[in-house]
């Protein structure tokens, strides 16, 4: 379990754009002495807390300069959860929300689905690169926590599934060629085979499933390592985007005219728009990137897969507090039509975000 991961593999699915909205790399830990998230009283859970600020405390000061704690209000967390570093799970928990950011890129989670999660989200598919930036946090943190772990099973998780190398790997994937065929089947039966969750993409921010994007989990199988369960399911995403890829040349001319014909209709509509829904701006993007992929549209997956979580209200309330002194409130809507406007009927061609 200590192999070093080899992030020069991201090179080898870097093409992955089309497909792949973002990534997600995951470790789950438990510390001994104490019961699993579950089964924690509120005592419990913050006897814990205080466990875990007296061993982060024993690490060095230039190791200790890489955490940053971070108390979690409403917006900010709204914010973390709709990019993906903060699971759901976690405000549903009685105890004190509460994590910390290792090297700002890096989030550790206290009583979450496990005690502690340690989770990486990185653009579009990084996996590799985002394995070592949590793999390099878990190994320092274990040289002062006392982890679970048994010489034959791992580490141990209340989770069957993540007891072992406690690794879970997910991306979100937009298929549309895929989304136009009846191959569901198909896409299932890769998922029992290789050991993948394949499921429809439900955002936080609106409760509700997004048509056209997916959620494709993994974690390590018995006795596989890190590095082996992201290889697997690298080349089982790479199958599913073979099969995408193969269905868009089975595109005809007059399906080519109908995408592109929808491209015009929704570049209308972001034109003349003065606010847009994100359930509308989720809709109208899907028809961008199908018109893209069909050759018909000169913009990049990537701008997508950016606006893809920056659209969401809590990410364009923290944009509008970062360059606007304005205390007016934020409106959202009227923000979100502004930005697509910009960038797809405007002079916009990069958008660059940054925390």
């Amino acid at each position: 379990m200590n192999k070093k991961i080899d992030v020069s593999r991201d090179r080898e699915f870097v093409s992955f754009g089309d497909c792949v909205i973002r990534s997600r790399v995951s470790l789950f830990r438990s510390m001994t002495d104490f019961s699993f998230p579950l089964k924690m009283s509120t005592a419990d859970s913050q006897r814990f807390m205080t466990r875990v600020k007296e061993r982060l405390s024993r690490l060095s000061d230039s190791q200790q300069s890489l955490f940053r704690a971070e108390k979690i209000n409403g917006a900010d967390f709204d914010y973390y959860r709709d990019r993906g570093i903060l699971s759901e799970e976690y405000s549903r928990l009685a105890q004190t929300a509460f994590f910390y950011l290792y090297n700002n890129a890096t989030a550790l989670l206290l009583l979450g689905r496990e005690q502690i999660e340690l989770r990486s989200v990185v653009p579009e598919f990084e996996l590799f690169h985002a394995a070592e930036t949590v793999i390099e946090c878990d190994r320092l943190l274990e040289t002062v926590f006392p982890y679970a772990v048994s010489l034959r099973h791992g580490y141990l998780n209340s989770r069957l599934d993540l007891t072992g190398a406690g690794i879970e790997a997910e991306v979100l994937l937009s298929l549309p060629a895929l989304n136009q065929t009846d191959e569901g089947d198909r896409l299932l039966k890769i998922a029992l085979s290789e050991n993948l969750k394949i499921a429809p993409y439900r955002c936080p921010a609106l409760k509700e499933n997004i048509p056209g994007v997916l959620t494709v989990t993994a974690v390590a199988l018995d006795s596989e390592s890190e590095e082996e369960m992201l290889s697997r399911f690298a080349k089982n995403l790479s199958t599913i985007i073979k099969m995408e890829r193969l269905k868009r040349r089975e595109w005809k001319p007059e399906q080519i005219d109908q995408i592109s014909a929808r491209y015009r209709e929704a570049l209308e509509r972001i034109h003349s728009s003065v606010k847009m829904t994100l359930l509308e701006s989720y809709q109208l993007l899907d028809i961008i990137r199908t018109a893209i992929l069909a050759g018909v549209a000169d913009f990049s997956c990537s701008t997508l897969n950016r606006l893809f979580d920056f659209l969401k209200e809590s990410s364009l309330t923290r944009f509008r507090r970062q360059f606007s002194k304005s205390d007016e409130p934020v409106l959202c809507d009227h923000l979100r039509a502004g930005v697509l406007k910009d960038i797809f009927c405007g002079k916009a061609e990069v958008l660059c975000l940054k925390d």
